[in-house]
């Protein structure tokens, strides 16, 4: 993100993406593969336990990455600002720990 083009090309391969499913199923599938070696790596260097809380850890950040770059690619401005990016980052990771928990009523059925 040092380079400061970067803002503006990941605002156009974002927006392209989510006009070209192709596209987009390429980043969900290099999204799952970076994610697979993160938790290998992980597992290799720290004294994990052997079960799925370290995947869906890195899952749920990645999501919240994602709701990030959502927001911020849809209303971008010229040049986009990477600060921006950062800042919007923050509220999904704070919402996290309450999605874990999310309960909602039904609603009512149609008459």
């Amino acid at each position: 993100m040092a380079d400061e083009a970067w803002a503006g090309r990941a605002v156009l391969s974002y927006r392209l993406s989510q006009e070209t499913p192709s596209m987009d199923a390429h980043n969900l599938h290099f999204c799952e593969s970076t994610m697979r070696s993160v938790v290998e790596l992980l597992h290799r260097q720290l004294d994990l336990p052997d079960d799925p809380r370290t995947r869906l850890a890195g899952d749920m950040l990645v999501a919240a990455w994602r709701v990030a770059v959502n927001g911020w690619a849809a209303e971008a401005g010229d040049p986009p600002c990477v600060p921006e990016l950062a800042a919007r980052f923050h509220d999904p990771i704070v919402a996290l720990p309450g999605s874990l928990t999310l309960t909602a009523d039904p609603r009512p059925q149609g008459r």
